[in-house]
């Protein structure tokens, strides 16, 4: 029953899952990282440590990293928390709230081989948000953000709670967590299965953007190796320049046909990729 469930969801686009608490039984938690090795799936697999310790905390949090690492050294330890040093070799994973590192801290964990991610709470308008009552846009730009974290800062991944509420139905209680409506529930419940919003399918089109960028930037990995790409310098440097999300999708705020401008930015960043797809395959 893992396996098929594991199948459905990488074939809807998985890339990354939570382990539950193994430790507890050393012997089917090596049985399961086994498992994990032989179906290529351990490098998605990852144990939620804790969530936003205080300083106070650490000690705490790097005894249960110990314990873990007993039974299951190859799995990576996340922790929603700033990178620091007194968490150093207890955390593979750093999920940063709201993307606010110390640069030098972020710096030297990437240099550790550590990730990092980042998460939000659904902050007002004009940050990033999957809001009800604010622009629809502010979900799609959170992927934004994080492919500019991507390029810049080495950011790898997002991390949000869940988008299906599950004690009080969004349709009688939109607010449920931190008194702001919408958060933490983008998809309603119904007798005919589930029910999207405006704001599941701006994130959905935020998500298509990352995509889009990544395959060109993919791309431009291969071509500025490429003795093929010779006089086509021009064309590089323009692509170049796409993902770097010149004004105004960067900054869309206040801006007049935001959705539109992004759309035409979408189309020149697609017909980049089709276009070093070409002179690749050439």
């Amino acid at each position: 029953l893992f396996d098929a469930k594991m199948e459905s969801l990488l074939q809807k686009g998985l890339n990354n899952f939570m382990v539950g608490d193994l430790k507890r039984d050393p012997q089917l938690a090596r049985k399961f990282i086994e498992h994990l090795k032989e179906k290529g799936w351990l490098d998605m697999a990852y144990v939620y440590l804790t969530d936003e310790p205080a300083p106070s905390q650490y000690p705490r949090v790097k005894k249960m990293a110990e314990e873990w690492r007993k039974v299951v050294p190859e799995l990576k330890m996340m922790v929603t928390t700033y990178p620091n040093k007194e968490l150093e070799n207890a955390v593979d994973i750093w999920c940063v709230p709201g993307m606010r590192d110390d640069s030098l801290e972020a710096k030297e964990a990437l240099e550790r081989g550590e990730e990092l991610w980042w998460y939000h709470t659904d902050p007002v308008h004009p940050e990033s948000n999957f809001l009800i009552d604010m622009p629809a846009v502010d979900a799609r730009s959170t992927f934004w953000k994080s492919w500019q974290a991507f390029l810049t800062k080495g950011y790898t991944g997002f991390l949000y709670s869940w988008s299906t509420w599950p004690d009080i139905s969004p349709w009688e209680e939109t607010g449920p967590f931190l008194s702001r409506n919408g958060v933490e529930s983008q998809i309603y419940p119904s007798s005919d299965g589930p029910v999207n919003s405006i704001r599941w399918e701006a994130i959905r089109d935020g998500i298509e953007d990352y995509d889009y960028c990544y395959l060109l930037w993919d791309l431009l990995q291969t071509v500025d190796k490429d003795e093929r790409v010779k006089g086509y310098e021009k064309e590089v440097e323009n692509a170049k320049k796409l993902l770097k999300f010149s004004d105004p999708v960067s900054e869309y705020v206040g801006k007049e046909n935001i959705i539109e401008k992004t759309e035409t930015w979408r189309k020149e960043v697609a017909d980049n990729i089709v276009f070093f797809q070409a002179l690749l395959n050439m």
